[in-house]
């Protein structure tokens, strides 16, 4: 499967990010999807925030994920890269929210 990128760019202030959070449909079904974050100060260039593993969606507990950072990250834009699914032939995705401490 080729990588597919998404970038949700924001025009606010660089923020410390401590989890990324993704919360697929419920009409799809259990599955683990291989995403890697990664985010940017300036929007073109770009460092690996949480590599690319294995994250559990389950209908039944929510089909959310939880993707904790490092303590410490500074960055504006956040793109998650989507290298698996073994539900689907490509990345499912409806929303993800990156949360400061």
């Amino acid at each position: 499967m080729a990588p597919v990128a998404h970038r949700r760019p924001r025009q606010q202030p660089e923020r410390q990010a401590t989890g990324a959070e993704t919360s697929p449909s419920s009409a799809w079904g259990a599955r683990t999807q291989t995403i890697a974050v990664l985010g940017s100060t300036d929007g073109s260039s770009y460092s690996q925030l949480a590599g690319a593993a294995g994250r559990n969606f389950d209908p039944g507990s929510g089909n959310t994920a939880t993707i904790t950072l490092p303590a410490a990250v500074n960055t504006r834009y956040v793109r998650l890269t989507f290298t698996g699914n073994t539900g689907w032939p490509a990345g499912q995705l409806s929303e993800y929210e990156v949360y400061s401490s």
